[in-house]
């Protein structure tokens, strides 16, 4: 059950004519008179007034004392703050999903950021270890990259970028193991 309009509207009906809270009774007459042996349970309304009969045998009354127990905590007040406290729990629900679509927006965003700036590392650290084994770098203002595949000239002191683009070029030529 989602719609409880009904329910509320039922709940703030009885409540208007029977108020909250509810209690369970056994005596018939007042309290001055011992209940019968056999006698059955009845609801009063915060007035005092009758919900739901007492009586003797099977022709009236409720039967089972947990029964009346549970009519009388399912009074009109009972089941409106039910109502009122799960209309509450619905909405921080929804915030609590918006919140949590944010973050998760947020950290996806954040996952693919770190995932280019470690694609970059890893191309980076590729060109070092190539470095390392194939190159021999002259800083008289002429750069050449010693490779098994062939000579890399540069006719003047290249920047990172040609560097770069040099250097993926002739690992593009080695075979791969």
């Amino acid at each position: 059950m989602t719609d409880y309009t009904e329910l509320k509207r039922l709940a703030e009906a009885a409540d208007s004519q029977m108020p909250s809270p509810w209690f369970v009774h056994r005596d018939g007459i007042g309290s001055e008179f011992p209940p019968h042996p056999e006698q059955n349970f009845g609801i009063d309304d915060a007035r005092g007034w009758v919900v739901a009969w007492h009586g003797v045998g099977r022709n009236s009354g409720i039967w089972l004392e947990e029964v009346a127990e549970f009519m009388a905590a399912a009074n009109p007040a009972a089941v409106l703050s039910l109502i009122a406290e799960n209309k509450r729990q619905a909405a921080q629900f929804k915030e609590w999903q918006a919140s949590h679509h944010k973050n998760y927006c947020s950290v996806a965003e954040e996952r693919e950021q770190l995932r280019a700036e470690n694609e970059a590392l890893r191309k980076d650290a590729e060109r070092f270890q190539w470095l390392l084994k194939n190159a021999s770098i002259i800083l008289d203002k002429k750069t050449a990259y010693q490779a098994e595949t062939g000579f890399i000239k540069f006719d003047t002191m290249p920047g990172r970028t040609e560097a770069e683009s040099a250097i993926d070029a002739a690992m593009s030529k080695e075979p791969q193991p």
